[in-house]
């Protein structure tokens, strides 16, 4: 029953739609999304830089170094601490 009810949902949906519309919708997905991602990506990895500083000034080490490299949906964060 509800997957006929999802089926027809979609299918009529699809039919309404012209390849104008969902090549417009893909773009705006894409062009919205990626700085999204993007974003969260370097709010995250800066977070564990932030994480080692502040952990590195309570147990008082010195930290030389952090390298963090953020990337869109993955990162690394290095630190020598």
């Amino acid at each position: 029953m509800i997957p006929n009810v999802i089926n027809d949902f979609v299918s009529d949906n699809l039919a309404n739609l012209s390849d104008i519309d969902i090549i417009i919708n893909l773009l705006l997905f894409i062009v919205l999304l990626y700085p999204y991602l993007r974003a969260c990506s370097f709010v995250h990895e800066y977070s564990h830089k932030l994480a080692v500083i502040l952990t590195s000034k309570l147990l008082k080490v010195k930290v030389k170094h952090i390298e963090v490299k953020a990337r869109i949906l993955s990162g690394f964060t290095y630190s020598d601490f």
